[in-house]
Parts: C-alpha cells; sequence; structure tokens
C-alpha cells in the first residue's frame, strides 16, 4: 500500500492481485474455472481474460473484483461465457449438427464439414474446434 499526502492508504497493484488470488481461491463458482482465465492489474484496473462456465459466473466475478479495495474499473470484454459462446456456435450451425463446449473448447458432432469448422472457429470466445 502507498500513502498519499492525507495519509489514506491507497493500495497497490500488488495489493490487488493478492486480493483477486484471496477471491478466487475463496469462491467455489469462480474457482472450477480457474485454469481457464487469467487477470491483470494496471494502476486499478482489472483485466480479466478467458472463460467461465455460466454468464451468472461471469456477472458475480466481474461484481465481486469491483468490490476488492483499489480496484477502480474492470475490464471484462474478454472474458467469455460458455452459454454465450454455445448460443453465438448454434447460430452457425446447419441442421444435424450438435455443438458441446467446454471453457471455450467447441466439439461438434454430425454432418462434417471444414467450412462449418472454419464459421465456428471465427465466433469470440471460441478458443478450439473439433469434429468428431
Amino acid at each position: 500500500m502507498t500513502m498519499t499526502d492525507e495519509t489514506v492508504l491507497v493500495p497497490t497493484d500488488e495489493d490487488i492481485l493478492e486480493s483477486l488470488h484471496a477471491l478466487v481461491r475463496s469462491n467455489d463458482q469462480i474457482r472450477v474455472s480457474r485454469n481457464d482465465f487469467t487477470y491483470t492489474v494496471v494502476n486499478g484496473v482489472v483485466k480479466l481474460v478467458g472463460h467461465v462456465r455460466t454468464p451468472i459466473v461471469r456477472r458475480m466475478f466481474k461484481d465481486s473484483v469491483l468490490q476488492l479495495a483499489g480496484v477502480s474499473a474492470v475490464d471484462d470484454t474478454a472474458l467469455y461465457d460458455d452459454e454465450a459462446v454455445l448460443l453465438a456456435v448454434g447460430k452457425v450451425l446447419p441442421v444435424g449438427v450438435r455443438a458441446r463446449i467446454n471453457h471455450g473448447a467447441v466439439a461438434l458432432s454430425g454432418t462434417s464439414a471444414d467450412e462449418i469448422v472454419a464459421n465456428v472457429g471465427e465466433i469470440p470466445g471460441v478458443r478450439l474446434v473439433s469434429f468428431s
């Protein structure tokens, strides 16, 4: 922590990172996805990148980070939830092709087509596409 002229303790980015680590360790919903996201702190702004399972967890994660001392903003534009990604994937799939998703990895099954795989691979939040 650093001190200002009025002797108010202001958390440093390192302090915020420690608080983030503690948050992830203490919250079961967030901890489940810990290997699938990263976070950085620059001047009190936290950037969340990666994948979580649901929009509820995504929102809870962002809201919890905003409550940490010293956090001025949260950029979660690169944090995706599987439900939203699966909805986007479904919009480009033809009839007969099914999709499953796990932290941004999409597994397709049904009629194979390279164009389908390419289209799904272009969707924001998709990190891997497989077809069986």
